[in-house]
């Protein structure tokens, strides 16, 4: 068996809401803006939902108050009243987001660069002016605004980032809060990591497709070392049938222990629904097939509690339809015709299936 080293030289950030914590600061300055025009307040889940979606402020504008806002003049004062609110406040009112310095830092220390490519309009010196006051701007290596290439979802701006780098797509990961970051991420060719500390929730960003999901960014730098680690090169999916049982309820409480959620999250980006969907094979060619999957090194789940066993999981698509991840306790007396399947969803309510149904799973 071959294997290929995934090794990652660059990590690109998303700035609002993945690097610094903005979205409160924008919706009071985004309400003291069109409180100019006796508009009433909007919430901060509602600009969240258009941040999601890619949105730039005028189209906010045109959205939310067509009627006002057909005149592109007075868009355009509203937006400039918006931006000089925005200033006025965030000094006092934007930060970091936890635990971000001490990843950046872990990253430079590891020798990789970073990247920031955002939806701002600023350039030049005066786009690196909030880094510097955040006191980050040391540690970023490049930096594209929508001012200087078209804005996400389009990939321009991570594709001129990654050349500014001096790196290639498949060296480097891109780490976002939304959609149309994991959007841009994919059509640029790198690996997409999303965290769900943001505009989007979390089972928006499972439905965009994204490789990677983490609670925040504190747990990238475990999901980084399982990208860097050696992996068996594919050689195609393994498609193995088998029939649905009523398991034994034991793996609800091994799932939901929160160093294996954990892991779970960082190394497989699934953060697992209660239970597994459990699986009889009795194919002996499919059973021939579980035993050589097996034999590889898979993505490991590993013991932070004495009594635990070491686990081995592989990505899996259920009926073609669902993400999941087949996991195999390391245990000598373990049965050899058994699968027990984790997802972020209740697969048999989403896919209608019942005991004895049987079901098809892709080991990717």
């Amino acid at each position: 068996m071959s294997f290929q080293q995934q090794k990652i030289k660059g990590v690109i950030f998303d700035l609002d809401e993945t690097i610094i914590d903005s979205l409160g600061a924008y919706t009071e300055a985004f309400n003291r803006g069109t409180r100019t025009f006796g508009l009433k307040p909007v919430t901060e889940e509602r600009i969240a939902h258009f941040l999601d979606k890619g949105f730039r402020l005028g189209q906010i504008l045109s959205a939310l108050f067509p009627s006002i806002f057909e005149e592109e003049e007075k868009r355009q004062v509203c937006e400039y009243e918006i931006r000089k609110a925005y200033l006025g406040i965030e000094a006092q009112k934007v930060g970091l987001k936890p635990g971000v310095k001490q990843t950046l830092q872990s990253l430079k220390e590891k020798g990789i660069k970073i990247g920031i490519v955002t939806g701002r309009m600023t350039k030049g010196e005066h786009k690196w002016l909030e880094l510097s006051r955040l006191n980050i701007r040391r540690l970023v290596d490049a930096m594209v605004t929508a001012a200087e290439a078209p804005a996400k979802p389009a990939p321009d701006g991570l594709i001129k980032c990654i050349e500014e780098l001096g790196l290639s797509a498949e060296e480097c990961i891109f780490v976002g809060d939304s959609r149309v970051d994991i959007m841009a991420g994919k059509k640029a060719g790198v690996r997409t990591v999303a965290v769900h500390t943001g505009v989007a929730d979390k089972e928006l960003l499972i439905e965009q497709g994204a490789d990677y999901i983490l609670p925040d960014l504190n747990s990238l730098l475990c999901c980084l070392d399982e990208l860097q680690k050696p992996t068996e090169s594919k050689m195609g999916s393994i498609t193995i049938k088998g029939e649905i049982n009523e398991g034994l309820k034991e793996s609800s409480f091994f799932i939901h222990l929160p160093w294996v959620r954990e892991q779970f999250i960082a190394k497989l980006g699934i953060d697992p629904y209660p239970g597994t969907l459990n699986l009889d094979i009795f194919d002996a060619a499919d059973k021939e097939k579980l035993s050589e999957i097996k034999k590889r090194k898979g993505v490991e789940i590993i013991p932070a509690e004495p009594g635990f066993c070491l686990a081995k999981c592989f990505p899996v698509l259920v009926c073609g339809k669902i993400k999941g991840a087949l996991i195999i306790p390391q245990v000598p007396d373990y049965p050899e015709s058994k699968l027990e399947i984790i997802s972020s969803d209740k697969v048999r309510e989403v896919l209608s299936l019942k005991v004895g149904d049987l079901v098809k799973v892709d080991i990717l």
